[in-house]
């Protein structure tokens, strides 16, 4: 029950940071008024400012993660953004921008010539979750790079690194030919029984990054605003979907 209610807490601290960033137009207009500027959902702003900061100055003590953290963005700069069309094949709806994903602990069924309905064995994790067909690795990729190359151009004001990060989240979330659609109906299914769970919310838990990424590069004035307002009413959407 511990480990369900946790995943439940997850999902629903998931759920509150989207319906903040989603928020409508005029309280987006009202949240970056010049009194309150735009600023990360959990990283601290105040924080982060510090940091930067103290590189900028010479003290070596953030030059450790701060190397590791270039290292990544750098890799990423020559990264090709991802796609849930990245698929060889659509999901049960045949379109292949919707998201879809394996549950972890269900494998094929020894019993049956197809395989078919998969089994669940509880805390052992089917490798298939992070095949080709399905888009939780790239999902998790995405997500990746947009934090680390957002937080390499706020740290380093290099704005390579800002252009990078947008075209990540244009292809996942904003290009009509690439985005995802925005809901979760195929998440974590079980093949042969299942299309989706109610848990597959757990597999965007992570965009809060995504969404601090934006939000860090807005306040450094190194992003396109209107990638911002656009990924908004993405999640808007998606927040309509959950609800």
């Amino acid at each position: 029950m511990t480990y369900i209610r946790l995943r439940l807490a997850i999902s629903a601290l998931g759920f509150v940071s989207i319906l903040f960033f989603s928020l409508s137009a005029n309280a987006q207009e009202t949240y970056c008024d010049d009194d309150i500027p735009p600023a990360p959902i959990y990283w601290d702003i105040n924080r982060l400012e510090a940091v930067k900061e103290a590189l900028a100055s010479g003290d070596d003590i953030y030059s450790p993660a701060y190397d590791d953290l270039i290292q990544s963005a750098d890799a990423a700069l020559l990264t090709e953004p991802y796609s849930v069309t990245d698929k060889e094949r659509a999901g049960p709806s045949g379109d292949l921008k919707d998201y879809v994903s394996l549950s972890r602990y269900y494998w094929p069924n020894p019993n049956t010539d197809d395989g078919f309905p998969y089994i669940r064995k509880d805390g052992r994790t089917n490798p298939e979750i992070d095949g080709v067909n399905f888009d939780r690795r790239r999902s998790q990729h995405m997500t990746d790079a947009v934090r680390d190359l957002s937080l390499a151009a706020y740290f380093s004001g290099n704005q390579a690194y800002a252009d990078k990060a947008q075209t990540f989240v244009y292809k996942w979330f904003l290009d009509e030919n690439t985005r995802m659609n925005p809901h979760l109906k195929f998440a974590q299914g079980i093949p042969g029984k299942l299309d989706g769970r109610e848990f597959g919310i757990l597999d965007t838990r992570i965009y809060w990054n995504v969404m601090d990424g934006l939000l860090l590069l807005q306040a450094a004035g190194m992003v396109d605003d209107k990638i911002v307002k656009d990924t908004r009413l993405w999640f808007g959407n998606y927040a309509a979907w959950l609800i």
